[in-house]
């Protein structure tokens, strides 16, 4: 997963996460990365409209977005 969202960052193309809150609830979004360390990412959070600040331990899964083909 580590490796979707480092190419995520240096594409700036949107992937979709399983995000885990510190409350237990999972929500699915669909974000674009702007910064990463080891602990927190920075985001773009299309879902939410706004900047977020996610912890990397709580982000369950990750995938790039697919285009739709019509």
């Amino acid at each position: 997963m580590e490796g979707v969202l480092k190419r995520a960052l240096e594409s700036g193309r949107p992937v979709e996460i399983i995000y885990e809150a510190k409350d237990g609830t999972l929500s699915q979004r669909k974000v674009t990365i702007h910064r990463m360390n080891e602990k927190d990412a920075l985001v773009w959070c299309h879902t939410k409209n706004g900047l977020r600040s996610l912890k990397i331990q709580n982000i369950l899964s990750a995938s790039p977005v697919r285009k739709n083909h019509a």
